[in-house]
């Protein structure tokens, strides 16, 4: 989801006259999205998840609730991602919320989009179903960046691994630009 919005593309996008499309299904961090970009005629917030479906899912807010996702944590994750140097001393969900949920195909069709220059998507652990969701339509996308965890063991149950995400984009004639590990 977009939490808390990148300020450099946001400022970017308006300064240009650009449009941006930033989805956010957790109702708090998507008001404070649209407050801050209400005057950027532009710029949407959607309130809505995005994944390789419609309909309607829980979405399990976290206790730090940039971790929040359709897909819960991982059973083990306190186990093998809490350490004396991360900054998160525990991950567990707080709360669980019923979301709209939209595939970009769909959305791009109803909102009349045609071509889209760059697509990021930070959806804890569901980024590969993100990118899924463009079916057809993923041919009239430019560049899309997604995250991957290379991690021993996952922080989320939903889990994919580099090589499926390297799969499924060089099947549909994309090639890795850039790839760097996050710490």
């Amino acid at each position: 989801g977009a939490f808390e919005g990148e300020k450099a593309l946001i400022d970017h996008c308006a300064e240009h006259d650009h449009k941006l499309y930033m989805f956010e299904p957790n109702p708090k961090r998507a008001k404070e999205l649209y407050e801050h970009v209400q005057d950027c005629p532009r710029i949407f917030v959607v309130q809505k998840a995005v994944s390789n479906f419609d309909g309607q899912a829980v979405f399990h807010i976290a206790n730090h609730d940039d971790c929040s996702s359709l897909s819960d944590f991982d059973d083990r994750a306190n186990e093998t991602w809490v350490h004396e140097w991360h900054p998160y001393e525990s991950f567990h969900m707080v709360a669980d919320i019923d979301v709209d949920v939209v595939r970009l195909d769909s959305f791009m069709v109803a909102n009349d989009i045609r071509h889209v220059d760059l697509i990021e998507v930070d959806a804890q652990g569901e980024d590969l179903k993100v990118a899924e969701s463009l079916g057809d339509e993923i041919v009239n996308v430019r560049e899309i960046q997604i995250e991957i965890g290379v991690h021993h063991s996952p922080l989320y149950k939903t889990v994919f691994s580099k090589t499926d995400a390297i799969e499924f984009f060089e099947i549909r004639g994309f090639v890795p630009h850039i790839s760097w590990r996050q710490s």
